[in-house]
Parts: structure tokens; sequence; C-alpha cells
């Protein structure tokens, strides 16, 4: 259960009786193989772990058993490397360049992520009272959809950017067979949290919104039957429909892309400080056709960041909701 402490018992001894415990893991697998609705219940689990401070390297895998039913290398995982020379890279490279999370995976996009000029996986310490400076670059193929992106702060949803947005997102050529029109999007933001944060960073397309319905922390339900509703009468998580050249290539795939986080060590103690379960207690913060630039938006991350909302949501319709207060029934 995501919304739960880590059961004491995974911190004992294996299950297989060796002298390691359920935890010494370096890596989990977070996107595996088409379902979306699976990578969204790992995230959930994964981002608990990080809020716990149980850090771990999310991979990307297509899982791939069979030659024919299963598409060999969607999603994937790009590893760093200190070499552009790929005879030059050995199996230390990779091995110490995921144990240090510079990994991302994906399904189409790719994404470029840094703070301070230090890249994914690195622990930074901002340097002057202004805070840092977050710079995210999307780049793609043109037969590769990417309309949205999203940069979560301690698992919670922080910035979201689409077509509307300043920065926007850059179509893709119309040609989807064009080599021109690769990068999609660029931003570069100005970020002084109030307390120790992991940032990673989504793009591709809109993910579905899902809910708990049975209480176990374990999101399990979407708008199934399309009716602009999460009820009884849904079943299970929507896979997002993708439709051209992409689902010629890889049908039934969305296209995804996930970064490992870069942690922002706010209080300079050397070390990245987990902020614990309540992080995730929320994680609805959804902001659209807004600048960067506004007094609105500012005051929203500050709120944000002292934890005094529950829910927030400004859509282009300009419906505006949201709850003070950590409890259902504080309104």
């Amino acid at each position: 259960n995501p919304t739960k402490p880590i059961p004491s018992l995974l911190y004992d001894k294996s299950f297989l009786g060796t002298a390691t415990t359920n935890l010494d893991f370096d890596a989990l697998e977070l996107y595996n193989g088409t379902s979306v609705g699976a990578f969204l219940q790992t995230r959930n689990d994964w981002f608990s772990l990080l809020d716990q401070g149980v850090i771990k390297t999310a991979t990307a895998v297509s899982d791939s058993h069979k030659v024919v039913l299963e598409t060999a290398g969607f999603p994937r995982s790009f590893v760093a490397a200190p070499t552009d020379d790929p005879q030059r890279v050995t199996d230390n490279m990779i091995t110490d360049a995921i144990a240090r999370r510079q990994v991302i995976g994906t399904s189409g996009p790719f994404i470029r992520f840094t703070i301070d000029d230090q890249p994914i996986g690195s622990l930074v310490r901002p340097k002057t009272w202004l805070g840092s400076r977050l710079e995210v670059r999307v780049s793609a193929p043109a037969w590769v959809p990417v309309s949205e992106v999203r940069i979560y702060a301690n698992g919670r949803l922080w910035r979201r950017f689409d077509a509307s947005t300043d920065p926007a997102l850059l179509p893709a050529p119309s040609n989807a067979l064009s080599t021109g029109g690769v990068q999609r999007f660029a931003a570069r933001l100005r970020i002084l949290p109030v307390r120790d944060t992991y940032y990673t960073v989504e793009a591709g397309v809109p993910l579905p919104d899902a809910v708990d319905t049975n209480g176990d922390g374990v999101i399990d339900t979407g708008d199934s039957n399309g009716d602009g509703r999460i009820d009884s009468r849904d079943s299970g998580i929507p896979q997002p429909v993708v439709g051209g050249m992409y689902a010629d290539i890889v049908p039934g795939f969305a296209p995804i892309g996930f970064t490992n986080p870069i942690f922002v060590d706010r209080d300079g103690n050397g070390k990245f400080d987990a902020p614990g379960l309540d992080a995730t207690r929320v994680r609805t913060l959804e902001i659209r056709g807004l600048k960067p630039s506004s007094d609105l938006e500012a005051a929203l991350d500050h709120a944000s960041a002292l934890g005094v909302w529950q829910h927030l949501r400004i859509r282009d319709e300009d419906v505006i909701r949201f709850w003070i207060g950590r409890e259902a029934g504080s309104q």
C-alpha cells in the first residue's frame, strides 16, 4: 500500500534466507510492457519508496519473452555512458550508471533533464538564495506523438505543459517520415523548494485519471466507459488511444517517457532528507494556460510547498476548486 509506511518485515532479512534484506535491490521495472494502468500503479509505489527515503532506480523494459507476440525494445531504458563510442562502453559503465540512477525510460519521447547543469541522479545544493535552474528538453521522431510534458516534485504534479502553455510544446511534423522537427519542447525554470525535494519529468500523451475504489491504496479504476465520470460503471484503467504511424509500428502502446530523479538538498546538509508520506497524500496539481511569471502561479507554488492545499485544479474553462486542510472533511 503506497499510502502507508513500508512494513517493517521488508527491512528484515530476505525471505530467501540470505544475508540481504527484502529491500536490498537496486532497480525496479517501472514501465513494463504496454499497460499504462500498470505504469501508473507502479509509479505510485516508486514515489512512495522515494518519499520514504528508499531510493531505487526506475527502468523501462519490453518484457519480451516471446519472439512474435511482444514488441522487443518498447519500452526501453537509456543509460548514460562516459563515452559516445559504443565499442568502448563496458558492463561496469552500465552497472555504475544504473546504480547512480542515470537512466530514462521511454516508449518514444527522449528527455534531457538537468538542475544547475547536473544530470539525472544528482544531489544538487542551491548555490544562491534565488534557488536553482531546472532545464528540460524533449525530442522525438516525427512519428511519435508528444502532447504533454509533466514535472513532478516529491511525487506530486508541479508543472504541466502542452500546446497552449508558455513555453509550449511544438507540433510534430505533418509528415510522419520527416527527419526534421525533432525537438518538441524546451523550458528553463527557477526552483526554490522550502525543503529537500526530488524532481522527475515525464513526456508523451496525457495519462488517464484513476482512483482507488477499494481503499487499499492502489489506484484501480478510470473512466473506462468514456462518460466523463469515474464510478461503479467503470472497470479498470483505460489505455490511451494512439493512432497514426506510431500505432502501426508499436500497436497497443502509448508514448511515455520518464526520468529518474534529481535531488535538491535544500538545507545544505549534504544528503537528501526524504519528505515522508505526507508528500504523497495528494498528487493532483493541474495548471493550464498560465504563464510562469504570473503572480497567481507563484502564490500557488507557495501554498503547495507549505502543504496547505489538498486538491487544486485550474482548467482553461476557469473552474477553480480547492480544499484547505489535510483532511477531506476540512473544506
